[in-house]
Formats: structure tokens, sequence, C-alpha cells
């Protein structure tokens, strides 16, 4: 996406650096917040508040952060990020440092005068990654930032997610939004 540049730049050396790429999830968090909040999240913190410093008192104003599993296939991509998810040992704690590092953009969006919270996890839908490997990785993190974050929190995922809407319901989120390949 081409509005988080700046996770790029912060978590590029980390995500495709030398030697296993997961090994320096730790680090992930410190080098998104550092980068991030002197970039575009500063900026769309800037916005948040001319927003509610506007018409904030009229309208609902919302912003969104990606889900873990999204931002993780961005910066490893698609095909690499689904070759670790089946290989890779340390999934688990990759995914735990980034809804940290999203947890700490979403805070910073609700300080700033959002009122609710999207998260947008498209890349982990079980009609790309299946019903099981949306059940071993993308719940947990999905569960994991929703809990990290102030409330209220939409989730969105994309495509058929009817295998696991009761799954998407135990993430903890107020909302939840599906496309229109759900059988409501």
């Amino acid at each position: 996406d081409e509005g988080l540049p700046w996770l790029y730049a912060a978590a590029g050396a980390l995500a495709v650096g030398a030697g296993y790429r997961l090994r320096n999830a730790g680090a992930l968090s410190t080098a998104i917040a550092r980068a991030g909040l002197a970039g575009v999240i500063a900026g769309v913190a800037e916005s948040l508040r001319r927003l509610k410093a506007g018409v904030g008192r009229q309208v609902a104003i919302g912003a969104w952060i990606p889900g873990p599993f999204t931002l993780s296939w961005q910066l490893f991509g698609a095909e690499a990020w689904l070759a670790e998810t089946v290989e890779g040992p340390d999934i688990g704690v990759w995914l735990e440092a980034v809804a940290e590092a999203l947890s700490r953009v979403g805070r910073v969006y609700r300080e700033a005068g959002a009122d609710f919270l999207t998260i947008h996890d498209r890349g982990g839908s079980p009609q790309v990654v299946g019903p099981r490997t949306f059940r071993k990785w993308v719940k947990p993190a999905l569960a994991r930032l929703c809990a990290a974050l102030p409330g209220p929190v939409v989730v969105s995922v994309c495509g058929d997610t009817n295998a696991v809407v009761d799954d998407l319901l135990d993430c903890g989120a107020a909302a939840l939004n599906v496309d229109q390949r759900n059988q409501l």
C-alpha cells in the first residue's frame, strides 16, 4: 500500500535483511514507532485532530490500520509470507510484534480524535489462507490487536469468511465488516 512508506523504511531491514527474517521481530515495534511517529502516522494524527475540531461533533471519525497478517504479507511479499506460515516456526512471535506495533499506531489515532478504529486484515482472509491457517495465525494476532486497542474496534476481513465468522466474533471487536461473498 502507498500509505505505509514509513513501515517499509522502518521494517524493511528487519523483514528483508540477511539471515532469517523473523529473527529480529522484537525490534520491529520500536523501529515502527520511531519511524512512524515522525512521518506518516504524525500526518494522519494531525488530520484526525483537524477533523475532530471541524466536524467531530456532527459525524463519527474513523481511522484504519492494517491487520498483522496483512502487514506481514506486504512486508515479505505474498509468496514468501505464505511459505513462512507453513514452514516458519517463529510466525507467532513475529505476528505478536507486529500486533504490538500496530496497537501503538491505533492508540495514537484514537488519542488524535478517531472515534473508532478499523483493522483491515484482507491478506488474512480464509478465502486466501484457508480456515485452518486463519485459526492458527490470523485469529490470535487479530484478537491480540483488538485487546490492545482502545475501542470501539471494527474488524474487516475480505473474501468468503463464512467458515470463520464465529472465530471473527471471538476476536473481541465491537463490529465486523464482511463483504458480499458472505451469506448473512
